[in-house]
Order: C-alpha cells, then structure tokens, then sequence
C-alpha cells in the first residue's frame, strides 16, 4: 500500500525535522516559526560563524536565514533559502537579493544536509564553492582573484553532521568526531 503524496510530505518533514534538531548546536540556533513540530515549513537560522560580505575581504559573525519549504517540497522543489539583513554575503553562490542558489536540487539531502552545505558556503569552503555556476558574478571575480591568497576557508568552525548530531572536524585526511548533545 503506497502513501499519498500529503503522507510522504509528513514523513519528510519529520525526517528533516530530526536532520534539524540533530545540527542544532552553540553557534547555529533555530526556530520553526511555520507548522508544528516535527511538521515545520518554516524555520528561522541564528548563526555565529565567520563570513565574507564585501570585497576587503569584509567579514561578518551574525546571520539570520530563512530557510521555507514550499508545498511542492520535496517532490519538485528545494528548499527556499534566503539571507535576512544586510549586508549580504558576498559569494558565487549567493544571489545579491540573498538569495542561496543550491544548484541542483538533490531530492536525497535532507534538510539538515543543505543548511550544512550551504553553510559551507559562507565559510568559503573551497570544496563546495561552485564558481562554474555563478549567482554573484563580481563575487566570482573577486574569489578567482584571491582563491589562492589563503583567505579560503574564512571560517574554520567544525560542522555538525545532521545524521548523529556529532561535530564532523577535518584534520589532515582524517575525520574526528565529537558529540556535541552534551
């Protein structure tokens, strides 16, 4: 017996819900602030991490962004990411409106597994920054320029891994693990 499209939507938002409560740590604060949980279609991102809004480079440690899960999520559409304030981050891959372009949605990510890679983004990991797909094009110049100036990452804070909630942190090749739920 297969499940209607409405059901599989609940059980992807609860899914997601899980990936969320899992990276929720210190520095990466958030509220859902349409639906009721585990059934959020809304959240609301504090995050306190090092990233570039201007061409100095000029950083910023404070974001807030609204992540919105459409009613054709996940089925047809990603989630809708959008940095609120300004200044906006300065990146390749973040429009100048504020919006983040994901590049392909991958149905397979969950919730959890996008805001981290989008927070790669504002860190500028250089693994995740897609400069053959643009959203900025002055922001790709100005990263081309200096891709090699040891600007890159700009923040070097361990990510949690929306799986088990523990911090991912590279060293070398190697990958530590540390549980961050206390």
């Amino acid at each position: 017996m297969s499940s209607s499209p409405i059901e599989q939507r609940k059980i992807r938002l609860k899914n997601d819900h899980q990936s969320m409560v899992n990276i929720r740590c210190p520095w990466l604060q958030w509220t859902g602030t349409s639906g009721s949980e585990p059934y959020v279609e809304r959240y609301e991102l504090d995050l306190t991490l090092r990233s570039i809004v201007g061409p100095g480079p000029e950083y910023l440690d404070k974001h807030r962004i609204s992540v919105v899960l459409p009613p054709n999520y996940p089925h047809r559409r990603a989630p809708e990411v959008r940095y609120q304030g300004d200044p906006k981050p300065f990146h390749p891959n973040w429009f100048t409106d504020g919006r983040w372009c994901s590049g392909p949605w991958l149905f397979h990510e969950s919730l959890g597994q996008h805001i981290i890679r989008m927070i790669q983004t504002l860190q500028f990991d250089p693994h995740i920054t897609d400069e053959d797909d643009p959203a900025n094009l002055e922001a790709k110049s100005w990263y081309l320029q200096h891709k090699e100036s040891g600007l890159f990452p700009c923040d070097q804070t361990a990510l949690p891994d929306p799986t088990t909630g523990r911090l991912k942190i590279k060293s070398g090749i190697a990958k530590k693990t540390f549980n961050i739920k206390g």
